[in-house]
């Protein structure tokens, strides 16, 4: 298995998992009102939608060091980089 296959499938299952969680807070949302419960779901559903990105692009930076690919690694660092900057200006 190469390495887009990897990610890919990474990416999948995060995205997978996510969308259930939020369709199971939807649907608990549309059939009880105002629960603790539904709150629940849609903040762990948004969480793993948030950091399935970061985990495959950390999982990729890795693997490129393994690799011993400078260029790479540095692209993929600064991609890490910008994501930092980012969640710490919207605080």
């Amino acid at each position: 298995m190469n390495l887009e296959d990897i990610a890919c499938k990474g990416l999948t299952l995060g995205l997978t998992i996510s969308l259930i969680i939020l369709t199971l807070g939807f649907f608990f949302a549309y059939i009880v009102h105002s629960s603790p419960l539904t709150a629940i779901l849609f903040y762990a559903g948004i969480m793993i939608l948030v950091t399935t990105p970061v985990i495959m692009i950390t999982g990729l930076l890795i693997v490129f060091i393994k690799m011993r690919e400078k260029y790479m690694s540095l692209i993929t660092l600064t991609v890490i980089i910008i994501i930092i900057i980012s969640g710490l200006l919207k605080r």
